[in-house]
Protein backbone atom coordinates (compact mmCIF):
# COMPACT_ATOMS: atom_id res chain seq x y z
CA UNK A 1 0.00 0.00 0.00
CA UNK A 2 1.82 3.77 -0.88
CA UNK A 3 1.32 6.12 1.46
CA UNK A 4 2.10 9.97 1.17
CA UNK A 5 4.71 11.22 3.61
CA UNK A 6 5.18 14.57 2.62
CA UNK A 7 3.48 16.54 -0.17
CA UNK A 8 3.39 20.35 -1.56
CA UNK A 9 2.54 22.77 -4.66
CA UNK A 10 5.00 24.51 -5.85
CA UNK A 11 4.59 27.53 -7.38
CA UNK A 12 6.11 30.60 -9.72
CA UNK A 13 3.54 33.92 -9.30
CA UNK A 14 3.06 36.83 -11.14
CA UNK A 15 1.79 39.75 -9.66
CA UNK A 16 0.64 43.63 -11.29
CA UNK A 17 2.38 45.51 -8.19
CA UNK A 18 3.78 45.28 -4.91
CA UNK A 19 0.62 45.88 -3.03
CA UNK A 20 -1.19 42.90 -4.63
CA UNK A 21 1.88 40.66 -3.79
CA UNK A 22 2.27 41.78 -0.48
CA UNK A 23 -1.93 40.92 0.08
CA UNK A 24 -1.14 37.36 -1.04
CA UNK A 25 1.89 37.50 1.09
CA UNK A 26 -0.37 38.44 4.14
CA UNK A 27 -3.08 36.22 3.07
CA UNK A 28 -0.51 33.29 3.31
CA UNK A 29 1.11 34.11 6.90
CA UNK A 30 -2.76 34.47 8.49
CA UNK A 31 -3.78 31.12 6.48
CA UNK A 32 -2.98 27.36 8.32
CA UNK A 33 -1.10 26.24 5.78
CA UNK A 34 2.47 25.76 6.06
CA UNK A 35 4.35 27.50 3.45
CA UNK A 36 8.10 28.88 2.21
CA UNK A 37 9.07 31.78 0.23
CA UNK A 38 12.30 30.55 -2.15
CA UNK A 39 12.09 33.73 -3.67
CA UNK A 40 10.44 36.78 -2.05
CA UNK A 41 9.23 39.32 -4.86
CA UNK A 42 11.46 40.52 -7.42
CA UNK A 43 10.41 42.54 -10.21
CA UNK A 44 10.93 41.36 -13.66
CA UNK A 45 9.29 43.67 -16.81
CA UNK A 46 7.64 45.77 -14.79
CA UNK A 47 5.61 42.88 -12.50
CA UNK A 48 6.55 40.99 -9.26
CA UNK A 49 7.28 38.00 -9.42
CA UNK A 50 7.80 35.18 -6.56
CA UNK A 51 8.11 31.44 -6.19
CA UNK A 52 7.13 29.50 -3.05
CA UNK A 53 5.84 26.13 -1.85
CA UNK A 54 2.66 25.55 -0.14
CA UNK A 55 1.46 22.83 1.86
CA UNK A 56 -0.49 20.71 -0.21
CA UNK A 57 -4.12 19.66 1.56
CA UNK A 58 -3.20 18.19 5.13
CA UNK A 59 0.03 16.81 3.53
CA UNK A 60 2.92 17.01 5.66
CA UNK A 61 5.14 19.91 4.89
CA UNK A 62 9.03 19.57 4.53
CA UNK A 63 10.98 20.98 7.52
CA UNK A 64 11.55 24.98 7.84
CA UNK A 65 8.17 25.57 6.31
CA UNK A 66 6.15 28.58 8.27
CA UNK A 67 2.68 28.35 9.80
Amino acid sequence: MKKIISAWIEQVIEFDSMTEYQKFINDLKNGKKAYRIITPGCEVDNKICTHIMRQYNNNNFPEGGEM
